[in-house]
């Protein structure tokens, strides 16, 4: 399957941005606040929303981790586009090669 360089990099982009989403929910979900439950709830209301925002910040991890990897998938497609130009251009094997190439008469 060939890689697309620019659409994984919109893809690590929408990665990042569900990071940034899931940043905030979770910043939303820890303020809460469980002042207006009875005491029993209220335990539990901060047992479930600190439950929850460790749920929310490990998902906003896995996005931003998700997103580094596609620009690292990036960074080795240039880098093997770049070395097999390389060996190309510098090898003198390929030089040899290319010269064969070329009908002498």
């Amino acid at each position: 399957m060939p890689t697309v360089p620019v659409a994984v990099g919109e893809r690590a982009g929408q990665w990042d941005q569900q990071n940034v989403d899931l940043t905030s929910a979770g910043q939303v979900v820890s303020s809460a606040v469980s002042a207006g439950f009875s005491s029993p709830v209220r335990s539990a209301a901060a047992a479930f929303t600190t439950a929850w925002h460790g749920h929310i910040d490990a998902l906003a991890a896995d996005a931003e981790g998700f997103a580094d990897d596609l620009r690292g998938t990036i960074q080795a497609w240039f880098d093997s586009d770049t070395a097999a130009t390389d060996a190309l251009l510098y090898d003198v094997d390929a030089q040899n090669l290319f010269a064969a190439l070329t009908e002498q008469r």
